[in-house]
């Protein structure tokens, strides 16, 4: 547990003269100086007992927040062991809004990983570019939208590995997740560290 060790995100921050004045005088955004917020987004309500409640709803799923802590840390087990992601790692997400696509996301900020969010339609194009430009080394990314970021392995060389959910191939994350622990101790994050990566749509002009 520590800092990161692919600094590249804090290296390329912009000056902090650029930045905008954040007021974090209330109360309600006093943390401490190490804090990993999956624990708050989380962990908390497990803590309470109370994991039975519902997180998350679609029309084909509920998941309570049992369910969801115990996927997130058995794909945290999955980042770490299976796929060597080391923390400050940058990590691309593609899928539609699902409870898998949560908890990838969480899965990677516990494990001290950047995540990269990206939508469904965005083509190898655009995909190679934000592969490039935040040098991406690890995707996870719902099988049913493969195509267009296999496309991308040939013009992405920082990307090493790609793991599939929401498939039955030995070798995807499904398979890959079975068996592990339910139980992940999160990363010891700087409460300043760069959690996520959030690409433009360019739509907004």
């Amino acid at each position: 547990m520590g800092e990161a060790i692919d600094t590249f995100a804090r290296e390329n921050l912009p000056a902090i003269e650029l930045w905008p004045e954040i007021d974090l005088t209330h109360s309600a955004y006093h943390y401490p100086d190490r804090f990993n917020c999956v624990t708050r987004f989380l962990d908390q309500w497990i803590e309470r007992g109370e994991g039975h409640r519902t997180a998350l709803v679609t029309p084909n799923d509920r998941w309570t927040y049992d369910h969801l802590y115990q996927q997130v840390n058995r794909i945290a087990h999955v980042l770490v062991e299976d796929y060597a992601l080391a923390p400050g790692n940058r990590v691309l997400l593609r899928s539609a809004n699902n409870p898998m696509m949560l908890a990838t996301y969480l899965a990677v900020i516990r494990v001290g990983g950047i995540a990269v969010g990206t939508m469904p339609l965005l083509r190898s194009t655009e995909l190679s570019d934000i592969l490039n430009k935040a040098r991406i080394t690890h995707a996870l990314c719902d099988w049913r939208l493969r195509d267009e970021l296999e496309v991308c392995r040939d013009h992405a060389s920082d990307l090493t590995t790609i793991g599939y959910f929401h498939s039955t191939a030995p070798d995807g994350l499904d398979a890959l997740m079975d068996g592990k622990p339910t139980e992940y101790t999160a990363f010891d994050s700087a409460i300043d560290d760069v959690c996520l990566i959030a690409f433009t749509s360019g739509t907004t002009g």
